[in-house]
Order: structure tokens, then sequence, then C-alpha cells
């Protein structure tokens, strides 16, 4: 409590020091230094005025600190806001929108305006353009095509569901091309060398080692699908779970779509789509709030998966509220590469849709 109230009366969130975890979610008991990033969760939920001004006071302060000229090149932060705080006060609502850059809805089927907002502020020569931004939206477009998911994901998902509930958990796709994939949850009890070297070898693209991979497959906060073809693991999706606490409020339960991954040579079979359809099946009945991935804007492969999985993209919802443009600006370097990602979601009223669809498929099985 004595720390609580420290950073509190200073009028801002005090940064917390460096983080050392692994975690893809990142830190979320407070802000802190991760790598060449500022990054965090603010440790209360803004409902008030005075919430507003606490925020407004933490973001100015990082993104001085990331103009300074030191080590990060960005601040990310993100916040539980109850977005009716800004109800009729266009002035509050001018300050919110300069550095917010996605919200994701909490509760979209309550009728509330629960969200998770990201915030984020760049070094100034370190930032998409406006033609990147361009391409960006060029490539959600043509990853969604004119329509979102027809009975062929709905068929899919009751597929899936009937393969989760037997006691072999597992699934056989068969990709468009005819090739067969055997599609089942991992741990690191339930592989073997060969299939352990299968990940390292896959998972190598991520940085990833023998170390890593055991350690991947040894956090129970880690759910894993893996995809065979042939006797070797093709495809690795992983999800993480994690809690954010706000004092005074409920823990809140996310969990992020992190790494995947296919094989070269089965690139374009829509195996990812498969095996990470798979993985967020198993998810849905763990009381999750919100089921996510931070999704890459150059990879239309992963924007279309997401797409057919059902998933809300930041980019429609920030429009939609006015707030934002959905991206997160140069938010990671993948392949060495500085990427710009949009955030990808099912929250609560979502899951319960994709849980009544496979009931639907699940029923009409039975008949």
């Amino acid at each position: 409590m004595r720390e609580r109230a420290e950073t509190h009366g200073a009028g801002r969130q005090e940064q917390r020091g460096t983080y050392t975890g692994t975690s893809s979610i990142g830190p979320t008991d407070g802000i802190y230094a991760v790598g060449d990033r500022i990054k965090g969760f603010l440790d209360r939920t803004v409902r008030t005025e005075a919430d507003l001004d606490y925020l407004f006071r933490t973001l100015d302060h990082y993104a001085g600190v990331v103009d300074g000229g030191g080590q990060a090149y960005r601040m990310s932060v993100r916040a539980v806001v109850d977005l009716s705080v800004l109800d009729g006060r266009p002035d509050l609502l001018g300050r919110f929108r300069e550095m917010a850059e996605a919200v994701v809805p909490l509760d979209s089927g309550g009728g509330g305006k629960i969200a998770i907002v990201y915030f984020g502020h760049n070094r100034p020569s370190c930032g998409a353009t406006d033609s990147d931004v361009a391409r960006y939206r060029s490539n959600i477009s043509i990853a969604r095509g004119d329509s979102r998911p027809g009975p062929g994901s709905a068929a899919l998902i009751g597929d899936i569901d009937r393969a989760l509930r037997t006691r072999e958990g597992m699934y056989s796709y068969t990709s468009g091309a005819g090739n067969i994939y055997s599609i089942r949850s991992a741990s690191g009890a339930t592989i073997n060398d060969t299939e352990r070297k299968d990940m390292v070898s896959l998972l190598g693209s991520f940085g990833y080692g023998e170390r890593e991979v055991a350690n991947l497959l040894g956090n129970a906060s880690n759910s894993i699908a893996i995809a065979s073809r042939g006797g070797e693991i093709v495809c690795v999706a992983v999800a993480e779970a994690g809690t954010v606490r706000m004092a005074g409020e409920r823990d809140l339960r996310i969990v992020e779509l992190t790494d995947a991954i296919v094989k070269k040579s089965e690139r374009g079979n829509n195996v990812y789509f498969a095996t990470s359809l798979f993985l967020l099946m198993g998810i849905l009945g763990g009381g999750a709030d919100l089921v996510y991935g931070e999704s890459n804007l150059e990879s239309p492969g992963v924007l279309s998966a997401a797409n057919h999985q059902m998933r809300a993209f930041s980019t429609d919802t920030s429009a939609a509220l006015g707030i934002g443009n959905g991206i997160l600006n140069y938010h990671a370097a993948i392949d060495n590469r500085m990427c710009s990602l949009v955030v990808t979601f099912l929250n609560r009223s979502q899951m319960d849709t994709m849980r009544s669809m496979a009931l639907a498929r699940r029923d009409g099985d039975d008949r």
C-alpha cells in the first residue's frame, strides 16, 4: 500500500524499473523499461476526471522521456478506461486523442463503454509514414476481402469443437490441395524429442533455442497448438494468459495469441489459420475477458486468419469511436524490421458468439 500511495501522490505513475521477464504480454503490474521501449499498464481504471488527469500526467512524462533521446524509442501504455468519462467534454477528449492509438472494447454486448486503450508515442525519427499507413490499410482490405467469414468458418469451428471434446483431442485438417495435417495441443509432457527439435527449428526465427522452447513448453500460462504432416511439426501457435490487477477492481483476465510460425514449404495451405483456430477454440471456455493478438500489418496471411477467426480489428473500433487510428505505430521489431501492428480481438460478447456457433453445430450433429 505504501508504494501505491507514494506513486499516486506524485501525480503520475512512476516507472518500476527494468522489466526482465520473457512475457509477450509484457508487464501488467506497472510501467517499466522493456529493452528499447517503455511499456506497461496504468495502475488504476480511468473512471473520473481525476483519473484522467493522472493518466495525462503519466503519458506526458513518458513521452518526454522518449523525446529526451535516451534508449527508449517508444512509449506504449495500456489503460482500462470507462469512456463515458469523456461524454460531453470535448476538451478532455481532445487531450485523450493526442496519444491514443487503439481502442479495444471489453463489453460490446453489454452496452457499456469499458475498453482497454493503447496509448503510444514514438521518437519523431522513428514512426510509420503516411504511405506506410496507406499500405497497412490496403493489406487489411486485401486480407478481409469483401465480406466477413461465412458458413465455411462456422463449419470449421464446429469441427474443431467436436475434436477438442474427444479423448484424443486431435483435429485432422485437410487443405485445399489435399494435404492432411494433424493438429493437437502440446506441452513438455506430450511431445517427444524429435518434435521438440522440430519446434526449435521453427521457432528459431523468433530467436528461440532449446532452452527457450523448454521454458515455453513448461510454462503453465502458455497454451500451444502444433500441426504435423508426415510425422514432422510444420506449424506452431502459442497463446499466453495474464492477469491485470487494478486497485479496487476485479482482476482482468487476458490471453494474447503470441508467436506463430509455419514451415515455408507449407505456407499457402491455410494450416496457420486451422492451427491458430484450434488454439483459440481451446481457450474460449477458460473465462478470459479478452483474447487478442497484436497482428503484423505487413502480413496479409496473419490478417486474413484473424478475420476468418471472427476477431474484430482495432482499426474499425477506433474509427467508430473517433479515438486513434487503431494502429500500434512501429510497435515491435520482427525479422529485424520495425513493424506496426493492429489489435485483433474477441471480447466476451464475441467469444459467446463463437461458442454459440460451436453449440449450433454440435446440436446439428446430435439430431
